[in-house]
C-alpha cells in the first residue's frame, strides 16, 4: 500500500531525477542575457529561444515542487484516526475537506501550467499579450498563483479543530502534560 510518506519519497526522487536531467541538458548557444542597447549597466533577455526540453523540464520541476508541497500539508489529515472509544465522523462530513484540498491542488497546478504556457507562447510568437496591466504570464503569476493555496488555508481554518487536532485529542494532550509536570515536581 502506498502511503503519503511513500508518495513523498517518490516525488522527491522524481525531483532529483529532474534536476539531473536539467544538469545533463545542453545549454543553447547565446542563451544568457545580453547587454541592453539603451541602458549599458543592465542585461536583457537573450534572443535565443529556450528549447522545448528546457521548458518542459522547468515545468516538470515546478509541478513536482507543488506536489511535494501538497503532500506535505496533507500528511496530518491523511493519518487521522479517531481515538479509542470514539466514533469517526461520517465520510461525508470529511469529504468537503478533501474536496477543498483537491480543488486547491488542481487550481495550483492549472495556474502554474498556465503561467508556463503563456510565457512559452510569448517566447514563440515574439509578441507579448497583456492580461490586465501586466503581460499575461506575469498576471497569471501575480493574481492566480498566490490565490490558489488559499483553498488549503480555508480547509485548515474550518477543519483544524475537527480533523487535525480534535477537542478530545487536545484534552488528552493537556492531561499528559499535566501528568508529566506533576511527575517532574515530585521528588
Amino acid at each position: 500500500m502506498m502511503t503519503r510518506i511513500h508518495l513523498l519519497f517518490a516525488l522527491l526522487l522524481a525531483l532529483c531525477g529532474t534536476v539531473v536531467a536539467v544538469l545533463l541538458t545542453a545549454e543553447p548557444p547565446g542563451g544568457h542575457g545580453v547587454p541592453h542597447t539603451e541602458f549599458h549597466a543592465m542585461l536583457q533577455g537573450s534572443p535565443t529561444l529556450a528549447s522545448s526540453r528546457i521548458v518542459f523540464l522547468g515545468w516538470l520541476f515546478g509541478v513536482l515542487q507543488i506536489l511535494v508541497f501538497i503532500t506535505c500539508i496533507s500528511l496530518g489529515i491523511s493519518r487521522f484516526r479517531p481515538p479509542r472509544g470514539e466514533t469517526a465522523e461520517p465520510s461525508l462530513a470529511r469529504g468537503w475537506l478533501y474536496a477543498l484540498f483537491g480543488a486547491g491542488s488542481l487550481s495550483f497546478l492549472a495556474v502554474f501550467t498556465q503561467v508556463v504556457w503563456t510565457d512559452r507562447l510569448a517566447m514563440l510568437h515574439g509578441t507579448v499579450t497583456y492580461l490586465g496591466p501586466f503581460p499575461a504570464a506575469t498576471s497569471w503569476m501575480l493574481f492566480g498563483l498566490w490565490a490558489a493555496p488559499l483553498l488549503f488555508s480555508v480547509a485548515y481554518v474550518f477543519g483544524f479543530s475537527r480533523w487535525i487536532v480534535t477537542d478530545a485529542g487536545l484534552a488528552r494532550f493537556e492531561a499528559i502534560v499535566v501528568g508529566k509536570q506533576q511527575a517532574s515536581e515530585t521528588p
